[in-house]
Parts: structure tokens; sequence; C-alpha cells
């Protein structure tokens, strides 16, 4: 089950406690579900590792490290989604200026 709302939700928890802690109740029903919010969940859970494996004592990130991090690559993920969209909405334009041209084109013929 998809849901928008519900995937931001859970991207939401997830992202509060970098992917560690399962979420609770409806959203963890949906993290269940959706493969898409599983795929997050472990991508989440893999950098907060690897941010882990740097730690050698000399340096203490900031708190929001983690957080500031992942909504600069969910953000980076929503233009590529913007974009994306973009290019099919003038795709289909194209197509149907195409169409009204021949079926124009098709009806003179008939008229004349």
């Amino acid at each position: 089950m998809r849901s928008d709302a519900a995937c931001r939700r859970v991207d939401e928890l997830l992202v509060a406690t970098g992917g560690e802690e399962p979420p609770e109740g409806a959203s963890l029903e949906h993290l269940r579900q959706c493969l898409r919010c599983q795929a997050s969940a472990a991508r989440l859970r893999r950098l907060g590792r690897a941010l882990e494996s740097l730690d050698d004592g000399r340096f203490e990130p900031p708190p929001d490290l983690l957080p500031d991090t992942l909504e600069l690559l969910r953000a980076r993920e929503r233009a590529r989604r913007r974009r994306m969209r973009s290019r099919t909405e003038l795709a289909a334009l194209a197509a149907a200026a195409t169409g009204a041209l021949v079926l124009g084109r098709r009806l003179r013929h008939v008229a004349s």
C-alpha cells in the first residue's frame, strides 16, 4: 500500500532515528508493505553505519549532520522527480499537438 503521505511520515520517523528504530502503529504497517520505504530504511542504516565507522574519537560531528545530509539527498531526489515529470508532461503535450495537427489535416482533406 503506497501513499505519498504515509511514505513522507515514515521517512520523517526514519530520519529522526537514523533508520535504527522502526516506527510504530500505522507507520510500521506501512513500512512492512512499502518496498520504497524499506529501501529508504536500509539506506539510512547503511549511511549511519558508514558515518559511525568514520568516528575515530577526534571529531565530534554536529548532531544535525545526519538529518541535514538526508534532507539534502531527499531534496535532490524531489528535484530529479520534478524534472522527470516535466519531461513527461512535455512529451505528452508534443504528442497531443502532433495528434491535433494530423487530425486537422485529415479533416481539411475530407472537407475538400
